[in-house]
């Protein structure tokens, strides 16, 4: 489980409080690790939680090399907090060679994370990126799949999407 947090920095010009997404505490200034830093300021922001689960539109992905919706959900960061990462249950077939993962928001018309995925295991769990820029409203999002290398017959299957959020 990722964690954010925030370390005081007392390097002048760059003095005050920084915050990072880690796995593990920081011990350096997340601007610049040869800043000096209180080492007894380091506190937890927020911690990254699974926030809902949801099922594909259809289980197997078309065998174009466009982009294809695969699912729709509404995230609130009001409830769910700081939309952070996206992870895939999928599988690809042994003749499928890369797939590129997109979040859409469709609220706003941007594109929050793209993400490609080398079929290196068959029956794969595959995460995002950190998601940027964060959501400010309620906003749809979709969860687009396409096909960039492989057999022109080859497929890419999604099982299940899991939605991680700071709350």
């Amino acid at each position: 489980m990722t964690t954010k947090w925030r370390i005081y920095c007392t390097q002048p010009g760059d003095e005050g409080w920084h915050s990072i997404w880690s796995d593990t505490a920081p011990t350096t200034c997340p601007n610049d690790p040869a800043h000096s830093v209180n080492p007894n300021s380091v506190n937890v922001v927020a911690v990254e939680r699974e926030q809902f689960r949801v099922s594909p539109s259809f289980a197997s992905i078309s065998k174009s090399n466009n982009f294809q919706r695969v699912a729709t959900f509404e995230y609130d960061p009001v409830f769910h907090g700081e939309l952070r990462r996206v992870k895939l249950i999928s599988n690809i077939d042994d003749v499928a060679g890369n797939y590129d993962l997109e979040l859409y928001n469709v609220s706003t018309r941007t594109t929050l994370s793209t993400n490609n995925f080398a079929n290196s295991n068959p029956d794969n769990i595959q995460t995002t990126s950190a998601i940027s820029p964060a959501l400010a409203n309620k906003s749809l999002i979709e969860v687009n799949v396409k096909k960039s290398a492989g057999h022109p017959k080859s497929q890419v299957s999604i099982f299940e999407i899991i939605v991680y959020g700071d709350r």
